[in-house]
């Protein structure tokens, strides 16, 4: 109860200058172009669990947030760069956390550096080829099905400093994926609240996401044991540089300073969707809804190959 109570706490916070914000809107629907963009905010976490019959203690983790981001919906092609200042309890560590997706050559690279206090850094590259299923999916139906989904639940509630206010809530998986499709997928709670533009592009982030029904490995006594765990994300964004359109073919460069990045190995598919869906994901503030989309749409794929 207390949980819910706070969780409903903060969506009312989230929101709340939403509903006084003021005016027309410039655009009735959000367009959500590719965008590349700079900005800095904070990002709290909060993860609970249980461990057969144990109840794990929640961890509690706040993070001021520099970051890069260039995405392109068409193409989906993304780059990322953020640079994190990072409290869990009374740790306090720094981290770089870098991604490039080249959806077209099939290969994700990331690249992680981390300053622990009175630890040596330790940094690692790595680079996976994403899964056959995954890279064939039809982008264009995908996108399609974003675009739907944007002008069916985005809603433009006011106008303020010359920026629309958007905002939409969603369930994940939607109601329109069979459930005898979903199984133990993941479920997720996803509430945005958006400031942009008179093109559309992104100004400011407010994002509140619940995860449940989710299953995280952790290693106890030496032993990979399955913990049942739920999540609670909250993200503050405010984007300081924009431009229309996604990464440049030098943004989808792996810098030589990452270091060996050669590192090839393909994981399976829900264990990438799973990473993909995780607080620590790539997919940062508003897009977070794409590896949801691409779950959704790999069940509806699934679905309609079912003969009755």
């Amino acid at each position: 109860m207390a949980r819910s109570s706070a969780m409903h706490l903060a969506l009312v916070v989230v929101f709340a200058h939403v509903y006084s914000a003021s005016g027309e809107c410039t655009n009735d629907k959000w367009s959500m172009p590719s965008q590349t963009m700079e900005g800095s905010g904070t990002m709290v976490i909060q993860v609970s669990g249980k461990l057969g019959n144990t109840t794990v203690p929640p961890t509690h983790q706040s993070t001021l947030d520099n970051i890069f981001q260039s995405y392109d919906y068409e193409t989906m092609n993304m780059a990322m760069r953020q640079s994190l200042n990072v409290t869990q309890g009374p740790i306090r560590f720094q981290m770089d956390v870098d991604t490039i997706l080249n959806w077209k050559a099939g290969l994700m690279t990331t690249h992680k550096k981390s300053a622990f206090p009175n630890q040596k850094v330790q940094e690692h590259c790595t680079t996976i080829k994403l899964p056959s299923f995954l890279r064939f999916l039809p982008i264009g139906q995908i996108i399609k099905k974003m675009k739907d989904m944007e002008a069916a639940l985005f809603k433009c509630v006011g106008h303020q400093d010359d920026l629309d206010n958007f905002a939409f809530k969603m369930e994940f998986p939607p109601k329109w994926v069979p459930k005898t499709m979903t199984g133990k997928m993941p479920r997720v709670n996803l509430a945005t609240d958006v400031d942009v533009d008179a093109a559309g592009l992104v100004k400011s982030v407010k994002l509140v996401e619940v995860v449940t029904n989710m299953d995280i490995k952790v290693k106890v006594g030496g032993k990979t044991e399955t913990m049942h765990s739920e999540s609670q994300l909250l993200q503050d964004m405010t984007v300081s540089k924009s431009r229309a359109g996604g990464p440049s073919e030098e943004d989808l460069k792996v810098p030589a300073e990452w270091g060996d990045c050669s590192t090839v190995h393909m994981p399976e598919l829900e264990d990438l969707l799973s990473e993909w869906e995780r607080s620590d994901s790539p997919f940062f503030g508003h897009t977070r809804i794409i590896p949801h989309t691409l779950r959704a749409m790999m069940a509806e794929s699934r679905s309609s190959t079912v003969v009755v």
